[in-house]
């Protein structure tokens, strides 16, 4: 084979595989850049290993509205989060909503305890929704979360009604109960 014919055949390949990515991308991602639900993320929390509460499957989360929040038992606005997602779990449950916790970054800030802090904080709370222990390819699949909390709330379709990502120093250090509320009314 010529050097020509290689040369050739190697600049196909790689207009192929960047005509792949461009192809695929879209699907994961809004038009805006948001972070859509699609079955490969659904996919991605069933296979997080459980911590407490309901087993995550692909299929119970499939034509949900879902609202899927990052975060770690020393995180404090977390604690607030935790509160109104008890509430709106009671409230939401039945008519379609899935609540997945993802637990993250638990061993940063020293607290490398074998699990005594996050024990703690399911008693303190007693979530009744699905807590996950999140992992690097979670992170990525939700937009390189780095933050917590970092809140998604999906609507049946996997469209986003919400996204909060926690930034530091800010003021407002979680989503409210009403917006989390009026973003799970608009995914119904």
């Amino acid at each position: 084979m010529s050097s020509s014919y290689l040369e050739r055949m190697n600049l196909l390949f790689r207009t192929a595989l960047a005509a792949a990515v461009f192809l695929v991308v879209p699907l994961a991602q809004a038009d805006d850049g948001s972070i859509v639900l699609t079955t490969d993320k659904r996919e991605i929390l069933a296979s997080l290993a459980p911590i407490s509460g309901p087993q995550v499957t692909s299929e119970g989360l499939d034509g949900k509205v879902v609202v899927v929040t990052f975060f770690a038992s020393w995180c404090p606005p977390c604690h607030v989060e935790f509160e109104h997602l008890n509430a709106l779990y009671e409230t939401y449950h039945d008519r379609g909503v899935e609540i997945v916790a993802v637990n993250v970054f638990e061993l940063q800030g020293g607290f490398n305890d074998g699990g005594v802090r996050l024990q703690g904080f399911i008693e303190d709370f007693r979530p009744q929704f699905s807590l996950v222990e999140g992992d690097k390819a979670v992170r990525e699949a939700f937009g390189h979360v780095a933050r917590i909390p970092t809140v998604f709330v999906f609507d049946r379709s996997g469209e986003p009604t919400l996204q909060f990502v926690h930034i530091r120093d800010a003021e407002k250090t979680n989503p409210t109960q009403e917006e989390v509320i009026a973003a799970i009314e608009a995914g119904l």
